[in-house]
């Protein structure tokens, strides 16, 4: 059996979900345009996300997203990640 056609078939189908994520992610930013706090509120999510593993992993922030966050700077974040550390 030739391979051609299954290769065809596989580009296409790589294609289509490539356009199906591009079309999400147009979607989402006319959700984050339309509301700017979306937006905050998924950075903080991001965040929380990696610190919640725990483990060894640096986040670096710049100082702007962490004022914005309201998290009192480095202080706070530090105190937030111990916080965590300990709840789990």
């Amino acid at each position: 059996m030739p391979l051609q056609p299954i290769v065809n078939l596989f580009a296409g189908l790589r294609r289509f979900l490539w356009l199906a994520i591009a079309q999400r992610f147009a979607d989402a930013g006319k959700v984050y345009e339309a509301n700017p706090m979306a937006v905050h509120l998924c950075g903080m999510n991001m965040i929380y996300e990696v610190m919640k593993n725990g483990g060894i992993s640096t986040v670096i922030l710049p100082s702007s997203a962490v004022q914005s966050m309201s998290f009192g700077g480095l202080a706070g974040i530090t105190a937030l990640a111990g916080q965590q550390a300990t709840a789990e």
